[in-house]
C-alpha cells in the first residue's frame, strides 16, 4: 500500500505544475542492458518531474557471465530535490523473492539498502533504505540480483524543481495564513 509521503508528493507535484509527464529514462528492452560493473555504471539524467526506469536483473555475479548487477549514476543539480524512487512493480524468476538495492554517493559514501520483493510495490525505495531525499549532489545505486536472471522492475524516480512563480505562490499563500491567524487573534481579543 503506498505511503502518505507518495500520495501527498503526487498530489502536490500534478498540482504545482511540476508534474508534466512521465518521461522513460531507461528501458533495458529498448536502450540495452544497464552496467553490469559497479565500478563503471550507466549514467542516467532524471531531469525534473517524474521518470520510469525499467530493468530486468539476476543472473552470476561475473557480469560477464549473467545480469547479476544493474548499476546507474545520477546527478540532482543545485535547484532540484530527489524525493521519491517509487516502485511501480518488481515481478521475480526462478524461486527467487528479492533484489538488493543499494545507494551510494557516486564518491562511494554508502547511504542506505533494501532486499526490494513484492511487498515494496508502491512504496518508496528511498523511505525502504532509511536514505530520505537526495538533495544536489552525485549519486549511483546498484540493484544486485545473483540468483535466478529474470527479476523485472519499473521505477517512477520524482524530482522536483521549484520554480519562480511556485515560490511566489508560496509565500503568498503562507502570508494569507499568517494575516487569517493574526486576524483571529486580534478579533478573539476583542470579544474578551
Amino acid at each position: 500500500m503506498p505511503n502518505l509521503k507518495v500520495i501527498c508528493l503526487t498530489v502536490l507535484l500534478t498540482l504545482s505544475g511540476t508534474l508534466l509527464h512521465a518521461d522513460i529514462v531507461y528501458d533495458e528492452s529498448i536502450d540495452g542492458d544497464l552496467s553490469n560493473f559497479e565500478n563503471a555504471p550507466t549514467n542516467l539524467d532524471f531531469g525534473g518531474g517524474v521518470s520510469q526506469l525499467r530493468g530486468t536483473i539476476g543472473g552470476s555475479f561475473n557480469p560477464n557471465v549473467g545480469d547479476g548487477y544493474d548499476s546507474l549514476t545520477f546527478s540532482i543539480a543545485a535547484n532540484q530535490t530527489l524525493y521519491t524512487i517509487l516502485l511501480n512493480d518488481y515481478q521475480v524468476a526462478g524461486g527467487n523473492f528479492s533484489t538488493g538495492v543499494n545507494i551510494f554517493t557516486a564518491s562511494g559514501t554508502f547511504l542506505g539498502s533494501v532486499a526490494m520483493n513484492q511487498s515494496h510495490i508502491g512504496s518508496d525505495i528511498l523511505d525502504l533504505t532509511g536514505v530520505g531525499d537526495l538533495g544536489p549532489g552525485d549519486y549511483q545505486i546498484n540493484f544486485r540480483e545473483f540468483t535466478a536472471p529474470g527479476q523485472t522492475y519499473d521505477f517512477s524516480v520524482f524530482v522536483a524543481i521549484p520554480e519562480p512563480d511556485q515560490i511566489i505562490v508560496l509565500i503568498l499563500l503562507l502570508a494569507s495564513a499568517a494575516i487569517c491567524c493574526s486576524r483571529r487573534r486580534i478579533s478573539a481579543r476583542r470579544v474578551n
